[in-house]
């Protein structure tokens, strides 16, 4: 997007971003979502740039596989296509057919999973993303205590309770159902302990928007020694990520536009209703955000060679 500058700063941060230092040696979930989320994003603003048809199927493959790792990638899904509305708005037909063509590429990467879950269960389930035990967690009694303490000791305690004494018991009585019947299980639960207690359900969801949008990790969940490192790397990318974004918004840059429209139901509909705990933010927040810092950072370098070019 910015050039061979911006392309190494936005490296550099990747690679002493301490979130990404933390997951690095796992292989886990957030260690293939964080590569294949920035791999669709290189593809797509590939795509916004020249039109070409190859760097959409490649988004949509990628798109696919981080959706396999992490369901809460579908969302990036509406996003592209209303971009892709966008950008090519004048010519209607183009914009819904390449629109509609990048949402089957996605879907059709992530069948293979969806036919073994029917042949295996006998029930329709897209991906296996445990949205509906997330959604339990997010509204339960466990949850409450989870806000409420006020120790790391304490916070450490009741989130024990939760992964090794509550959550077995509800296992125990699903083991034999499949993906589809757990989820609605687990939304059912989740449910009616939102209608019990609204207003409590209510709270917990500000609380945790108030959370996602803090660039630093809580205090109850890490040591200060991690809040402090955190802040260091996160508070200067939140500033120059979101300078940077807003700024392109303003020019209507489709790229912009796109991150712009993901933000909304990554950070407002799953931030709000499905995070479980008091954690890193979801790493597509910060990743983004690396990549405008990078824009940011390359443009005023390249601003103060021309200026010294100009007095020399």
């Amino acid at each position: 997007m910015g050039g061979t500058l911006a392309g190494l700063l936005a490296a550099a941060f990747f690679a002493i971003h301490p979130f990404f230092i933390y997951y690095c040696r796992a292989l886990a979930p957030e260690t293939f979502f964080i590569f294949l989320t920035v791999l669709t994003y290189d593809f797509l603003f590939r795509f916004f740039s020249d039109e070409k048809v190859r760097w959409l199927f490649l988004a949509g493959v990628s798109l696919g596989c981080a959706a396999l790792t992490k369901g809460t990638v579908l969302l990036i899904t509406p996003a592209a296509f209303l971009t892709v509305l966008f950008i090519l708005r004048k010519m209607w037909k183009r914009a819904w057919g390449t629109g509609i063509l990048l949402g089957m590429i996605t879907f059709l990467t992530i069948s293979p999973l969806t036919v073994w879950v029917y042949q295996r269960w006998h029930e329709f389930s897209l991906i296996l993303d445990g949205a509906g035990l997330n959604f339990w967690i997010a509204n339960s009694d466990e949850s409450v205590e989870l806000f409420h303490q006020t120790t790391s000791q304490g916070f450490q305690s009741a989130q024990k309770h939760l992964w090794l004494d509550v959550l077995p018991g509800h296992d125990r009585q699903i083991r034999t159902l499949g993906p589809a019947s757990r989820d609605a299980y687990y939304f059912h639960e989740g449910a009616k302990k939102f209608k019990e207690n609204p207003a409590r359900s209510l709270w917990m969801m500000t609380e945790r928007f108030k959370i996602f949008w803090r660039p630093w990790v809580h205090p109850l969940a890490y040591s200060w020694k991690e809040v402090i490192l955190s802040g260091l790397a996160t508070v200067p990318l939140f500033l120059l990520g979101f300078f940077q974004l807003f700024r392109r918004l303003r020019q209507r840059h489709p790229d912009a536009i796109f991150m712009a429209l993901a933000l909304i139901p990554i950070t407002l509909i799953t931030g709000m209703l499905f995070n479980t705990e008091i954690r890193w933010r979801i790493p597509l927040v910060d990743s983004l955000l690396i990549v405008y810092s990078a824009l940011t950072l390359a443009q005023i370098m390249q601003r103060s060679e021309g200026s010294i070019e100009e007095a020399t």
